[in-house]
C-alpha cells in the first residue's frame, strides 16, 4: 500500500526482516544494550500486531534508503514513532516524516504521536524542538548504550498540531515556551 511516492508499507517476509535486520545493526546507537544482538526481540517488535512500518524511498524510480515506522499503535490512542535511514540522513525528509504522521493520524484516527529519543540523537531532537513539536518530559537515565545510561526525551504531537507543523529549517519557531536542556559534558 503506498502512502505517498515516496512511503510504502512493508509486507515482512523472512528476507525484508533479515535485510532490515542487517541494515539497523551496523548502527550499534539503535539499540538499547539489553536488546543489541537480539533478533528474536527484533522480529517480535518489528512482527507485532501494533507495529505498522513504511519504506522511504528517495524517488520513484530509487530502491529503499529508509524506515517509519509506529510501535504501540493503539487506534483512536498514541503510537510511538521510530525513523532509521541508511545513510543516517534525516535533512531533506522531514516532509516524509510529516507525511506519515498525517497518515498515522488520518488513517488510524490517532490522538497523539510521541517520539522518544535517546540524549545522543541530538540532531532529531534539536529538529522537532525548533519547529514547534512540545517537548513533554525527559525519562532520566532510559536508555543503556555501550555501558553508559542516557535521559531519553519525550517529544509529543497532538492530531490538531500536525496540520501546523513543517519541518523544514525555513520555518523554525524563534521561541519557544520551554527551554531545550543544556547539552551534557561529553554528549
Amino acid at each position: 500500500m503506498e502512502i505517498t511516492e515516496n512511503l510504502e508499507i512493508v509486507s515482512f517476509t523472512p528476507k525484508t526482516l533479515m535485510f532490515l535486520w542487517e541494515q539497523m545493526r551496523r548502527f550499534p546507537q539503535l539499540f538499547d544494550d539489553r536488546f543489541k544482538d537480539r533478533y528474536d526481540l527484533f522480529t517480535a517488535r518489528m512482527m507485532a500486531p501494533t507495529t505498522i512500518v513504511a519504506s522511504y524511498k528517495d524517488g520513484p524510480d530509487q530502491p529503499a534508503s529508509g524506515i517509519l515506522y509506529f510501535t504501540e499503535l493503539l487506534p483512536r490512542g498514541s503510537a510511538v514513532f521510530h525513523l532509521f535511514f541508511w545513510d543516517k540522513t534525516v535533512r531533506g525528509r522531514e516532509q516524509a516524516i510529516l507525511d506519515f504522521w498525517k497518515w498515522g493520524f488520518t488513517t488510524f484516527d490517532l490522538h497523539k504521536i510521541i517520539i522518544m529519543l535517546p540524549q545522543f540523537v541530538k540532531y532529531l531532537r534539536r529538529l522537532l524542538w525548533s519547529h514547534g513539536v512540545v517537548m513533554e518530559g525527559k525519562l532520566r537515565e532510559d536508555f543503556l548504550h555501550n555501558g553508559k545510561w542516557y535521559d531519553v526525551y519525550v517529544f509529543g504531537v497532538l492530531k490538531e498540531e500536525v496540520d501546523k507543523l513543517n519541518l523544514t529549517e525555513e520555518n523554525r519557531v524563534e521561541e519557544q515556551p520551554q527551554e531545550l536542556p543544556q547539552e551534557e559534558e561529553g554528549e
